[in-house]
């Protein structure tokens, strides 16, 4: 894994627990067990950054995998 993947997943992993913090931290600033539409809204933002990060990855590894294997296919033949 080079280091640009790395901090990558560093990154997403962060923007998770940031996610998660403020989304406790919700439940237990006044009022109590009411969390705000900011919070929501910033949680579902933390997932969509990190889902995104772990998911163009994954996809630009499985279409590279895929070229390889056509390409010695091909050089095969």
């Amino acid at each position: 894994m080079s280091s640009k993947d790395k901090i990558s997943y560093w990154f997403a992993g962060a923007a998770l627990l940031i996610g998660f913090i403020l989304t406790i931290a919700g439940f237990i600033v006044a009022p109590l067990g009411v969390i705000d539409n900011s919070v929501l809204w910033v949680l579902g933002q933390c997932f969509v950054f990190a889902g995104g990060i772990c998911g163009i990855s994954l996809h630009i590894k499985g279409t590279t995998e895929e070229l390889k294997q056509q390409i010695i296919n091909e050089i095969k033949k």
